[in-house]
């Protein structure tokens, strides 16, 4: 969806500045701009999906679904650099 929205976005005001098509112009620009509010609408409820799946958070910001035991201990940056 962002890569049409991205499209749409750049486009429509190309086509009004370059080829002075102002109608046809607006409504890539509209088409552009409903497919971004699309596309972040979709991205939010998959987010929050995904936050539900892993578990109510408690009041102090930790989850109720996950334990210390469950979360992998940080690794070394430089270990991985070689």
């Amino acid at each position: 969806m962002f890569n049409v929205a991205l499209l749409g976005l750049s486009v429509g005001p190309m086509l009004v500045y370059f080829e002075g098509q102002v109608e046809r112009g607006v409504q890539v620009f509209l088409v552009g701009a409903i497919a971004f509010a699309y596309g972040y609408f979709r991205y939010h409820r998959f987010v929050n999906a995904r936050e539900d799946e892993d578990g109510e958070t408690t009041d102090d910001g930790e989850s109720e679904g996950t334990t210390s035991a469950d979360t992998p201990p940080p690794s070394d940056s430089a270990e991985h650099n070689g």
